[in-house]
């Protein structure tokens, strides 16, 4: 058999055999020949048969085969993509001459492969044997994170974030919680930095209402998975933003989208009672239980399934009082009846009469303003005593005898205040020499002051002349 190449380039041919005796029928594998350019090479299958050599898988031709046919394919591939290959019958006991030729495979493009029947038909089929030819496409994109993933309704520009693996021309994909595109949100301003990076602005329009958006990034590669995106009810402000502990505290709530049938929840330890809604404000009871945090808790509102951004609403302990500027005066010393050792004696003294401010425990302290909050004390004399006072008079004796358990209907206004009724006063023989009036103290106390749940602790100090509080 004569193996013909009618191309300008090399080839290295291998052929393979499929023969048949009378006892069966095998295959044999020649090894790869070289057919020059424009040359040929003779194959002798009768002296191959004869040699009895075996073939790379150790099968043999044995003698007695009458019949067989050969295909002959290019192994090498030296024009880059092409297979020849082809057919030919041989007859090794009548001998003959059989020839096959390579045909000529210039109409076929570098990516495609030349293939040659055994009837010298030739068709041209794509090929990935070069890398070029068939380059590896591009896997289908992944979106891991969107910044920020919600938005409080009424925003018309966002500025986003999307992290996650694409490739080219990627753009974002927005559709509706039924999957379906939507034109609410549309895109702008879109830069990819990197292949795991994207910024956009997302532009909102204002007939977008609550609820989550599908995103999903599409480049050359298809088109990613989605992830929720969230147009949330808006909290503006909330007035007051403050309110006392162990107390209940009217509040409004101004934002937008807050649709119907709100909730608001403002943390452990406040019930909160909708009084009346619209979707631009809510107006709603705060009752602060005795137990609650104090501080900075946060307030949020909850509407279609989604909910707002949260916004602070700080419970107030009271903490410290502060005497309101312009209340205070003192009654000049003047004779007193005081009792010592159980029987009546005259002494001086003076009565000194003001009105509290509640304050909370912020830095710095803010007035509580808040009406109703009972108040009761206690006031014990300590040492120094130098006055020789056995008791002093409290703002609100309580509600037994000799207690100060209250309350004793004393409550603070409006504004959080409340006054010192009827004052601090002092009476002592040690002020009366001579029967005349003289200066002299202190004696020291502890007082005790109960506002509301809480409990402040002050030091008032007696003097024969005048009486101070915390050493004001």
């Amino acid at each position: 058999v004569t193996a013909q190449n009618t191309t300008d380039v090399s080839v290295q041919a291998r052929a393979k055999l499929s023969y048949e005796t009378s006892r069966g029928a095998g295959t044999y594998t020649l090894p790869p020949i070289d057919v020059p350019a424009r040359g040929s090479r003779v194959l002798n299958l009768k002296q191959i048969i004869l040699s009895g050599t075996p073939d790379e898988n150790g099968n043999v031709i044995p003698p007695g085969t009458t019949f067989g046919t050969m295909a002959l394919e290019v192994v090498n591939k030296t024009s880059r993509g092409l297979v020849f290959g082809g057919s030919t019958t041989f007859d090794p006991v009548k001998g003959g001459y059989g020839e096959f030729i390579f045909p000529d495979c210039s109409i076929c493009t570098f990516c495609e492969d030349c293939v040659v029947d055994g009837y010298g038909n030739s068709t041209c089929q794509p090929s990935c044997s070069d890398p070029s030819c068939c380059p590896t496409p591009d896997p289908s994109p992944t979106l891991s994170s969107i910044t920020p993933n919600h938005v409080a309704i009424g925003t018309t520009s966002l500025n986003v974030t999307l992290k996650g693996s694409f490739s080219s021309n990627p753009h974002i994909v927005i559709g509706d919680s039924s999957g379906q595109p939507t034109s609410v949100i549309t895109v702008g301003n879109l830069q990819a930095p990197d292949p795991q990076t994207i910024t956009a602005t997302f532009a909102i329009t204002s007939s977008a209402t609550l609820g989550t958006y599908g995103v999903a990034v599409q480049d050359d590669g298809g088109q990613s998975g989605t992830i929720g995106f969230s147009l949330v009810p808006r909290i503006d402000s909330i007035s007051p933003s403050r309110g006392p502990i162990g107390a209940t505290t009217a509040v409004t709530i101004s934002g937008a989208g807050f649709g119907t049938g709100p909730t608001v929840n403002a943390g452990s330890g406040i019930t909160v009672t909708i009084n009346s809604a619209s979707d631009t404000q809510i107006q709603a009871s705060f009752a602060i239980s005795a137990s609650a945090a104090g501080g900075n808790g946060p307030v949020t509102l909850t509407a279609s399934g989604q909910t707002s951004d949260s916004i602070n609403f700080f419970v107030q302990i009271p903490t410290s009082l502060s005497i309101v500027a312009g209340t205070s005066s003192t009654t000049p010393e003047a004779s007193c009846t005081t009792t010592v050792a159980g029987q009546p004696a005259t002494g001086c003294g003076v009565t000194r009469s003001f009105t509290y401010q509640v304050n909370d425990q912020d830095t710095p302290a803010q007035p509580i303003e808040a009406a109703g909050l009972q108040v009761w004390d206690a006031i014990s004399v300590t040492s120094p005593n130098n006055l020789g006072i056995s008791g002093v008079a409290t703002t609100c004796t309580g509600t037994a005898a000799g207690t100060n358990n209250g309350p004793c209907n004393v409550t603070t206004n409006s504004l959080g205040q409340f006054e010192e009724t009827p004052g601090l006063s002092v009476c002592s023989t040690v002020c009366r020499v001579n029967n005349a009036c003289t200066t002299g103290g202190p004696t020291n106390a502890n007082q005790t002051v109960h506002v509301g749940p809480s409990t402040i602790t002050q030091s008032p100090s007696y003097y024969c002349d005048h009486i101070t509080v915390n050493g004001q």
